[in-house]
């Protein structure tokens, strides 16, 4: 269940970034801070040019704004409903 959340995240974030850089528009994209810079997808690393696992993602920008992002990305999108699965290993009201 948690790893079908993560790909059904990643899966809206490739949307996301497709998107924001056919239009080099970023505002409106979900993302965080890390480093100075915004992080609009975090299976890129923070320079955007090599892509990276979810675990070396997890392990680059922390678990809790991984878990953070993915949860958000996936409310704002409607495609699920999370609030507190991973930290766990249980999904939680999904």
């Amino acid at each position: 269940m948690i790893t079908e959340h993560i790909e059904k995240a990643k899966a809206l974030t490739e949307e996301q970034y497709s998107d924001a850089n056919e239009y080099g528009e970023y505002s409106d994209c979900i993302g965080f801070y890390f480093e100075g810079q915004y992080i609009i997808n975090p299976w890129l690393d923070p320079s955007g040019r090599f892509p990276l696992l979810t675990e070396e993602s997890i392990h680059l920008y922390g678990k809790d704004r991984f878990e953070e992002f993915c949860r958000t990305i996936l409310r704002e999108n409607s495609a699920d409903k999370v609030s507190g699965w991973m930290s766990d290993g249980h999904p939680q009201n999904c």
